[in-house]
């Protein structure tokens, strides 16, 4: 059972996407608070590693779920100038992002100093920890056994896009303020850029973890509506741009090897 890699992604795919239309109606609806906010939210977003943690330990049992938690939490030993690259990456293309959007009228107050140790406890408990063991170090490890690095991301980055896809379809959702179709492009490069970094760190979530993090923070903070079409088409040029970049240093294929150390 859960036989091949292929079948081991599509079978992931299938119970990740459906999980929020199980889960969703108990659920808080209209959180009246940052606690029920974040439990509407974390079902779906953990949703990912929960799956991955129960698929590799069918699969492999403990032995294998222990072998492939630590190949994807480790720090890859000379991968500490990714780690930087994962944080000031996207607070440099955030930045740019606002910094346009503003020039161009739309403009949002920062929140206050106070308030960004909640962003960050937020972030740390929703999406940027919660989906990466699940997409970079269950489904892209898998996809890399057939594809080559550049195009095992890209299709990880694009099932993890239209994963995002329903909660922009929402009215009630904050997320339906958003201009689709930038949003949607830079969730997918986005989602390549941290493809990068995995086989960077190889084989690591923890740098794919720092980059998800700084994205979530640094468009929290604010500075610019997230309804501004600008501070995302800014996003969906400079992410590829940071791939290519990224991909072309190195070995990529010594990544990989080293990223499937752990399979199982």
């Amino acid at each position: 059972m859960f036989g091949g890699e292929v079948t081991q992604v599509a079978i992931f795919v299938i119970l990740v996407f459906a999980v929020p239309w199980i889960v969703g109606p108990w659920l808080p609806q209209q959180p009246s608070n940052r606690w029920e906010a974040i439990a509407s939210f974390v079902p779906g977003v953990w949703a990912p590693t929960f799956i991955a943690i129960m698929m590799i330990g069918w699969t492999a049992g403990w032995p294998g779920l222990r072998r492939e938690l630590k190949a994807r939490l480790r720090y890859a030993s000379g991968a500490g100038g990714w780690l930087i690259v994962a944080v000031s990456a996207p607070a440099l293309v955030t930045l740019t992002g606002v910094v346009a959007a503003r020039m161009g009228g739309k403009e949002q107050p920062f929140i206050p100093a106070a308030a960004v140790g909640d962003v960050v406890v937020n972030a740390l408990v929703t999406g940027a920890v919660g989906e990466e063991f699940g997409w970079r170090g269950f489904v892209l490890s898998r996809l890399d056994r057939r594809l080559d690095p550049p195009t095992a991301a890209l299709v990880m980055a694009a099932l993890w896009t239209l994963w995002h896809l329903p909660i922009f379809l929402f009215p009630d959702s904050p997320y339906s303020t958003w201009p689709l179709i930038p949003a949607l492009l830079t969730l997918l490069s986005f989602g390549v850029f941290m493809g990068s970094l995995f086989y960077r760190g190889e084989g690591s979530v923890l740098p794919t973890i720092l980059a998800h993090l700084t994205l979530n923070v640094s468009l929290a903070i604010g500075g610019a509506p997230l309804s501004s079409p600008v501070l995302w088409w800014t996003a969906a040029v400079a992410y590829p741009v940071l791939a290519w970049r990224i991909f072309q240093r190195g070995d990529p294929v010594r990544a990989a090897r080293t990223c499937n150390d752990a399979k199982t």
